[in-house]
């Protein structure tokens, strides 16, 4: 499921997002263990200035890396971060469906729905990174310590982070 894709808006002023409410439904589903994927960019503004901002800053990432890629891929994939920058930038309201929201954002959002964090352990960590490093120039992974998630990198630039959660 792509969390991104759920409304952000409140169904009144004084209730939770329609994505917490989404959070914490599956809280009550209690299930083993989820795992959340997301690209760590914030599209949800309101101010058109602020959403351009953090679009060219993170969108540029996609589009280096298709020197990476196959031309059929790459035609797929410049299509695909196209329509995203157009969504971004010339949709507003319910037309508006790319409103993806950073680390820190689904972090709060995944405690709030009393989901706990869990640890990556390090060898698989250390797989991953040498995978990353053998098979994959300019592409990385780090290990955020402060919160338990692993981020994906272009050149150093974070572009994709994953966190996993058990019910608490």
């Amino acid at each position: 499921m792509m969390l991104r894709y759920i409304p952000e808006e409140t169904l009144t002023s004084s209730s939770s997002s329609l994505r917490t409410v989404f959070l914490k439904q599956l809280r009550s589903l209690n299930p083993r263990i989820v795992t959340l994927i997301e690209e760590d960019v914030d599209l949800t503004s309101e101010n058109l200035v602020n959403r351009l901002k953090s679009a060219f800053n993170y969108f540029w990432i996609p589009f280096d890396t298709t020197d990476t890629f196959m031309s059929e891929q790459r035609r797929w994939y410049e299509a695909e971060i196209s329509w995203k920058i157009e969504n971004v930038v010339a949709k507003e309201g319910a037309e508006r469906v790319e409103r993806t929201e950073t680390k820190r954002r689904w972090i709060d959002r995944m405690r709030e729905a009393e989901f706990g964090g869990v640890r990556v352990k390090e060898d698989a960590v250390a797989d991953v990174k040498a995978m990353l490093e053998e098979h994959a120039v300019g592409w990385g992974m780090k290990k955020e310590d402060d919160d338990e998630s692993l981020v994906l990198t272009w050149k150093g630039h974070s572009v994709v982070f994953a966190t996993v959660w058990v019910p608490i």
